[in-house]
């Protein structure tokens, strides 16, 4: 079966001219009828033939019983949890296809509960799902997509579901053990001005991943080109947004995602530029979930500040001739 990479980039296209039709919306309706297409997305590419790490796992997809091997100890959501639900479903395609959805709708649902009472929470998870981080994931990442969806749930339960929170991002980490390295921003969300421990729990963990790297299996696949510093650079400028889209007015919190990824920056020396890489995608998520949780009803109001952040969202899916190549090969 060849791969129909036409008709993948004609509709990721039409997947995020939806997004950014509905970029300022606060119907919820909206919303999921655009999910509708983020489904029709997912079936398209889950019937194409896989690429890059896809492979490994849809090979893994078929081994059952499981192999007791270093993966499938520290991460049994996807080596184990996948190949249950291929067992189940007999299809690869269905399989890939519930994760995708079921994801799709973590992100959504916890993007809209991260400020209780607010709509303008809403049209942020479209973006996310658009970005250059799920693309990634979907067509490469799919570890880290799945994973990043449930740290991302366990954020929007931090302030009122503690045991909830600490449950999801246990299952996070075990979907993928790099989301281990965000629980400092994790532990700072919805601390209500307490004091912040984030950056230094982030910083530790680096320096004892840094240290047990040579003993773990780790992905060796790249996303393509040397961009680590780029990523900083993205980090700044969305922060600089912030600030425009704020006149320097800056809430408590509204920087605690920046202030971590600060802190994890010396990755780039102690982990090495992929693993800083795959990381440094999901930080500037998470900064622009704090400028849209502080900001939403300014940003909303102000089309120019929703458009520069849709830009930084999905322009890299087209700039970088690495994600652009998913969709065409």
């Amino acid at each position: 079966m060849e791969r129909d990479s036409e008709l993948e980039l004609i509709t990721f296209v039409v997947l995020a001219a939806g997004a950014y039709f509905i970029r300022r919306t606060k119907r919820r309706s909206a919303v999921y009828s655009w999910f509708f297409l983020f489904t029709v997305y997912s079936l398209v590419v889950r019937t194409s033939p896989p690429t890059l790490d896809m492979v490994a796992y849809h090979s893994a997809l078929t081994v059952w019983p499981p192999p007791v091997i270093q993966y499938t100890l520290r991460e049994p959501i996807i080596w184990l949890g996948a190949p249950l639900v291929y067992k189940i479903l007999g299809s690869e395609v269905f399989t890939f296809m519930l994760f995708d959805v079921t994801t799709g709708l973590i992100v959504i649902r916890a993007v809209d509960r991260m400020e209780e009472g607010r709509e303008t929470m809403l049209p942020l998870g479209p973006m996310i799902l658009v970005s250059y981080v799920f693309l990634m994931g979907q067509q490469n990442g799919w570890r880290q997509q799945v994973a990043f969806a449930i740290f991302l749930w366990a954020c929007s339960a931090r302030s009122n579901h503690q045991r909830r929170a600490l449950l999801l991002l246990v299952l996070s980490v075990l979907a993928h053990n790099s989301t281990a390295l965000l629980s400092g921003y994790w532990f700072d969300v919805g601390r209500n001005g307490r004091r912040r421990y984030g950056p230094l729990i982030t910083l530790v963990g680096v320096s004892l991943v840094g240290l047990l790297l040579p003993y773990l299996a780790k992905s060796s696949s790249v996303t393509g080109l040397r961009t680590e510093y780029l990523y900083v650079a993205l980090a700044v400028v969305l922060y600089l947004v912030v600030v425009y889209s704020s006149s320097g007015r800056l809430p408590r919190g509204s920087a605690t995602g920046l202030v971590n990824f600060a802190a994890f920056v010396p990755a780039i020396v102690i982990l090495g530029s992929t693993q800083f890489e795959r990381m440094a995608m999901m930080f500037l998520v998470l900064i622009l979930v704090d400028m849209w949780k502080h900001h939403g009803p300014l940003q909303l109001s102000r089309p120019e500040v929703v458009n520069m952040v849709f830009a930084i969202l999905v322009a890299p899916v087209f700039l970088f001739p690495n994600a652009l190549n998913m969709l065409l090969i």
